[in-house]
């Protein structure tokens, strides 16, 4: 199984940003997301894609306009496959593109519940109405591919009624950490799911947390100490191997984000192939900024040179009218 992760792309909306820049800044950011998701899906080609929360920066306190434009954005950018200029190509792209599973995960920026922006019924109806095609505010929690379960946790850590079945793999989805929060709050949740790996976002970095005995020895859950382990920073193209069968040692991938607007050195996405076992890489895209910094630089040397020019021709006009008028 193919697995593409999407992470905080948090679409740019209109109420934070600025009114004479804002039209630029998100087509900018929109044409960034859609050629950088495109060549991943495209090179990747996966199963399944995961969009793991914060999909919309301003998607918890949006009108009802606002959003759904927020929504036909959000289609147009990340449409399963990339215009192509082959008519032929282009129908068997679109044929592929079917085979394609999508998981979507609400996050904080989605439907609140960080800070003072409250989490509501009607945040996640609006949420689950526009990404899962239903009006209710509990959803099937499971989504099945192939040999793997895809368990959606929400924002608070509570699991959903739906049971995975007993023979496959089961990957916990959620936007937040899991194995950051206190351990009595996710012992109950990982000895019901039976847990062989966690994928979730929102911190906007790459890293991999490793829990040693954290499976094999659920007596530590307890206990209010830390889980023997540690935590990875990823910046650099290296792949990792999991054991899923190796019981003792449970990991929580970090996607990072996709977005150049949230601050931080690297983005990307994050490309996974599940065997008996787990190949884990991230695609990384490249920055933006330097490439909009050297565009701004290009602008203001055209501008001046533009500026001398005319100043130049105002000069020698004024010189050869001055020159005809001597008697």
């Amino acid at each position: 199984v193919r697995i593409l992760m999407v992470a905080d792309p948090q679409l740019v909306g209109i109420q934070d940003e600025s009114q004479i820049f804002g039209g630029i800044t998100r087509w900018d950011l929109d044409r960034y997301l859609s050629k950088t998701f495109h060549h991943a899906v495209n090179n990747f080609e996966p199963d399944v894609i995961l969009f793991l929360g914060d999909l919309l920066d301003e998607g918890s306190k949006a009108s009802k306009e606002e959003y759904q434009s927020y929504i036909k954005r959000f289609r147009a950018i990340f449409q399963s496959t990339a215009p192509v200029s082959s008519f032929f190509y282009g129908c068997i792209t679109a044929f592929l593109s079917a085979s394609f599973q999508h998981v979507y995960i609400p996050g904080d920026n989605d439907v609140g519940g960080e800070a003072y922006d409250m989490k509501t019924d009607a945040k996640v109806k609006r949420f689950n109405r526009n990404f899962l095609h239903s009006d209710s505010t509990h959803t099937s929690s499971v989504t099945k591919v192939k040999f793997i379960d895809f368990l959606r946790v929400n924002l608070y850590v509570e699991l959903m009624a739906q049971q995975s079945s007993h023979d496959a793999f089961h990957f916990l989805l959620n936007h937040m950490s899991i194995l950051s929060r206190s351990r009595p709050e996710i012992h109950s949740l990982l000895e019901r799911t039976k847990a062989d790996l966690i994928i979730v976002a929102h911190s906007h970095n790459a890293r991999l947390y490793s829990c040693l005995e954290c499976l094999s020895r659920p007596e530590l859950f307890r206990g209010q100490f830390p889980f023997k382990g540690g935590i990875q920073q990823i910046d650099s193209y290296e792949s990792f191997h999991f054991q899923l069968s190796n019981r003792s040692v449970l990991h929580e991938v970090m996607v990072p984000t996709c977005s150049y607007r949230m601050g931080v050195p690297h983005m990307g996405y994050g490309a996974a192939v599940a065997t008996g076992d787990v190949r884990y890489s991230i695609l990384w895209t490249p920055p933006r900024y330097p490439q909009l910094h050297l565009m701004l630089a290009a602008a203001v040397c055209i501008a001046l040179l533009l500026v001398i020019k005319l100043l130049s021709d105002l000069l020698n006009a004024f010189a050869r009218r001055r020159h005809f008028s001597l008697p």
